[in-house]
């Protein structure tokens, strides 16, 4: 294996190690340990966890079965996860309220799906690719320092750097089309903070 090749694996895992869904999850542990209080219990958590992580996540594995998806390369397996995520996020609602969760929580979840819609909107609506992966670096970077959690701010940054140099690597985005993912996690972020303060 050239240095090369090495390298792209590289950035290739970092970009898998920094999705939203494996970042949602890892926030959420963190509030766990963090802000307990938050929470209305361990199984809400555990609801949270499976909405905004796994759900989404199974969109990857679950590519190869489905006729619509399965031969459509990278562009089927993107839209496929869009359509996961945003649809964990919509279920993540509906646990919030069977569970009375708190405004944090509510704020934590609906950053997700609001976040969703501004992608998919962008992607699929007006044909402008924005980058899902570096709204879900920024998105919990802001959900977590809007809890007290203030290293996630440096650590975010780091995190963000680590994986604009990786989109441009392996060619996934353009600059713009990241500059275009962070505001889209900003936009949600300042509408929610004015709807629900």
């Amino acid at each position: 294996m050239t240095p090369a090749v090495r390298k792209n694996d590289l950035w290739k895992s970092i970009r898998i190690l920094t999705t939203a869904p494996i970042l949602a999850m890892a926030s959420l542990a963190l509030l766990w340990i963090c802000r307990r209080n938050i929470f209305s219990n361990a199984l809400q958590l555990w609801a949270l966890i499976a909405c905004l992580g796994l759900f989404p996540l199974m969109a990857y594995p679950l590519q190869r079965c489905m006729p619509h998806f399965k031969d459509k390369g990278r562009h089927g397996q993107r839209y496929l996860a869009m359509i996961f995520a945003v649809g964990g996020y919509v279920i993540s609602v509906l646990v919030n309220a069977l569970t009375h969760a708190s405004r944090a929580v509510w704020f934590f979840c609906l950053e997700y799906l609001l976040s969703g819609i501004i992608i998919i909107l962008f992607n699929k609506v007006f044909h402008l690719k924005i980058s899902g992966h570096i709204c879900g670096v920024v998105g919990p970077m802001l959900l977590l320092i809007q809890n007290g959690l203030w290293p996630a701010f440096p650590i975010g940054c780091i995190i963000l750097m680590l994986v604009a140099i990786a989109s441009l690597k392996t060619g996934r985005h353009t600059v713009m089309q990241m500059v275009g993912g962070g505001i889209a996690a900003l936009a949600a972020f300042a509408a929610l903070s004015i709807m629900i303060g």
